[in-house]
Order: C-alpha cells, then sequence, then structure tokens
C-alpha cells in the first residue's frame, strides 16, 4: 500500500513538473510595430493589430504556462507572457488566428477574425484546456499601466 502511494505521488509529480518545461517561441514571420500605441498605418487599406495577453496571473502565470504564441494565417508574430503586448501593421481582411500554450500539454486553437478598422485590438489569453482570442472596439481603460511591449 505504501509504495503505491509512493508511486502515485511521484506520477503526479512528474505531470505537474511536465507543465513546466518551456514552450518554445515562435518565430517571427511579420515585422512588430516598435514604438508607442499611437502610431498609425500609413495605407488605409492597412490596419495596426495590437494583440495582447489577458491570461491570469493567478492560474498561469506562477509556473509561466501564461506565455503564448501567436501566428496569424501560419506566419509567426510573437511569444506573449501574461501582461505584455504587441503591434503588426497588415493589410485589412480576414485571418486565422493560431494560438499555443504549454500546461501539462501543449493547447493549441484557431480564430478567425475579421480586420476592418484602421486599428484592431485582439486580447488573447489561456483557458485550462485551450485559449481563447476576443477582438475589442478599444484598448481596456487601464491598458497602459498593465501591459508593457514585447521587446
Amino acid at each position: 500500500m505504501k509504495q503505491s502511494i509512493q508511486l502515485s505521488a511521484l506520477l503526479i509529480l512528474s505531470l505537474l513538473l511536465t507543465g513546466c518545461s518551456s514552450l518554445s517561441p515562435v518565430k517571427n514571420e511579420i515585422p512588430l510595430v516598435k514604438g508607442g500605441l499611437d502610431i498609425k498605418p500609413t495605407n488605409t487599406n492597412d490596419t495596426k493589430l495590437v494583440i495582447f495577453n489577458d491570461s491570469s496571473v493567478v492560474g498561469f502565470g506562477i509556473d509561466g504556462t501564461g506565455r503564448i504564441n501567436v501566428k496569424l494565417n501560419d506566419k509567426g508574430v510573437a511569444q506573449l507572457n501574461i501582461g505584455r503586448y504587441t503591434q503588426v501593421i497588415v493589410p485589412k481582411g480576414k485571418y486565422q488566428v493560431d494560438l499555443e500554450h504549454l500546461d501539462m500539454f501543449h493547447f493549441t486553437s484557431q480564430h478567425q477574425i475579421e480586420l476592418v478598422k484602421p486599428e484592431s485590438f485582439l486580447m488573447i489569453y489561456a483557458t485550462p484546456t485551450s485559449n481563447k482570442a476576443e477582438l475589442l472596439s478599444t484598448l481596456p481603460q487601464d491598458f497602459e499601466q498593465k501591459y508593457r511591449p514585447v521587446e
């Protein structure tokens, strides 16, 4: 009986440590916009997309599982940690957003968005079994205090 408890404890510990593995960053294939949030696209057919990671610090911040790899139409954008954002300028239109985070397993998800405005804001976050993406009309009011750009 004692041996089975030890074996169970070892198995649970190994599963927990698996969640602490590192998610390899996605290769950046779309140029990131450097500078402040006031930068605007120069072409009227383009949109500035601000992508920010709003994952729960309590659920995903302690062990680093809140880092999310972001791709647009199969092209790597960036790996965003909790409280980080990045900006890209892309043509207006429909996009597939691929998100991936690593907890005990690799959790991937695909989301369809359509970018039609001069500026678009995509909030992403990890969930216990997947990822979520929500296109917002404006940035949260406390955005500049709560989020920092990816470096």
